[in-house]
Parts: C-alpha cells; structure tokens; sequence
C-alpha cells in the first residue's frame, strides 16, 4: 500500500521537473533573441525578450543584461559631448 502513494509522489515529482525545463528552454530562448537583437540594434525587441525572460524566472541572467543594455544606453560622456 504505501508504493502507491510514493510512485504518485514521483509521478507528480517528474511532472513538475519536466515543466521547469520546459520553462528553462524558454527563457533561454528569449535569451538569445534578446542577445541576437542587441547585435541588430533593435532595441525595444531586445527589452520584450529580456522583459520575458525575466518573468519566466525572476533569477534569470536576463535581468543582467537588461541591466547592462541600460548602462550603457544610459552613459554619458560629459567630455565627448561639451566643446
């Protein structure tokens, strides 16, 4: 009697294993796009990918790059710009 209830457990446990892969190969995915745009200078696409990567999984590597795609858009060189 108490296999059944510890193969459910795996049962359930596998299912739940198999949809955050799923989930991983997802945000990977909106990853790369975001990166592939980030090359084409196509950046409010690359915003939408790293935005949705980021609600995949919160701990994404994708809410470091935004961050280093608003660094630098945000940089400004005073000397550069001043005469």
């Amino acid at each position: 009697m108490r296999a059944e209830p510890c193969l459910h457990e795996l049962c359930r446990v596998a299912t739940n294993v198999t949809e955050q892969s799923d989930v991983m190969k997802d945000e990977q995915y909106y990853i790369e796009q975001g990166k592939h745009y980030w090359q084409q200078q196509d950046i409010p696409n690359c915003f939408a990918c790293y935005d949705a990567a980021i609600r995949l999984n919160p701990q994404s590597e994708a809410r470091q790059l935004k961050q280093m795609v608003e660094q630098i858009l945000n940089f400004y060189h005073k000397d550069r710009y001043n005469p």
